[in-house]
């Protein structure tokens, strides 16, 4: 009895720490990963959503003490600001009269709205900065903001409300940002409500366009989000080396590099 009581303890500490490893986990992948039952993989996620160390969710569970280790808005803002500059501009250049575009929150992105010069656009945003930069500017084009939750963190809306707010609406292009990048997958996140927010986001647009610079892409142990291969274009700066490029290339999304 008191070996089958030790094997069940070893197997949630074990179960835990994937979670913990990876923030978010299917209940379908800790079945495959520990061969066990689903019945088995739910009495362990319940017993730690009790215990207040994770939250379930249909189909999965993520960790709910994950914190975001990102600087402050205003501090991702100065770093790396002449790439990021340059690769507003760019992404600018992609905007074409009529067009019905969404602006995600990120310091990169907020320096696009200084080069927009396409005519008759509509602008959707869920971001803090671009939202008070419009305030006070001169900017002729429609905006429209989604509701939800504020985190602060990322100087973004967000939240469930956000994500059904999509529900219905539709892009032509889609300009995302993102603290993390591998190399190996695309878009990662760290925490849930903002992965299912980029991912419905995806869904919604014609035209996906990651804007970050190179600083970005490493080997993050954080949730993984979106594959290039569901990003159209990439742009980023000219330091991105040629090999990575080739490497992200083959994923399926387009590299354009300035600077």
């Amino acid at each position: 009895m008191a070996e089958k009581l030790n094997k069940r303890s070893l197997r949630r500490e074990a179960i835990y720490d994937e979670i913990e490893k990876n923030q978010y986990c299917s209940v379908h992948s800790l079945m495959e990963r520990f061969k066990v039952s689903e019945s088995t993989v739910k009495r362990d996620l319940d017993l730690m959503e009790k215990k207040g160390k994770v939250k379930r969710v249909h189909g999965g569970v993520y960790l709910l003490e994950a914190q975001s280790d990102l600087p402050s808005f205003g501090q991702r803002a100065k770093l790396s600001r002449e790439a990021k500059e340059v690769i507003a501009k760019k992404a600018a250049e992609m905007i074409c009269d009529g067009d019905v575009i969404f602006l995600d929150a990120g310091s990169t992105i907020n320096y696009m709205l200084q080069y927009i010069v396409a005519k008759d656009i509509i602008v959707f945003t869920n971001s803090v900065s671009i939202i008070q930069d419009i305030v006070e500017g001169d900017y002729a084009f429609e905006v429209n903001v989604i509701s939800g939750k504020l985190l602060k963190s990322h100087a973004a809306i967000m939240g469930i409300q956000t994500i059904n707010e999509l529900d219905g609406l539709y892009f032509d292009k889609v300009f995302l940002s993102s603290a993390y990048i591998d190399f190996d997958y695309g878009v990662l996140v760290d925490n849930y409500n903002e992965k299912m927010y980029k991912s419905k986001l995806v869904k919604c647009s014609d035209t996906v366009v990651l804007c970050s610079d190179s600083s970005k892409i490493k080997n993050w142990n954080k949730m993984k989000c979106i594959l290039f291969k569901d990003i159209d274009y990439f742009i980023t700066d000219k330091y991105l080396s040629l090999e990575l490029c080739q490497r992200i290339k083959k994923q399926g999304s387009e590299i354009v590099r300035v600077g």
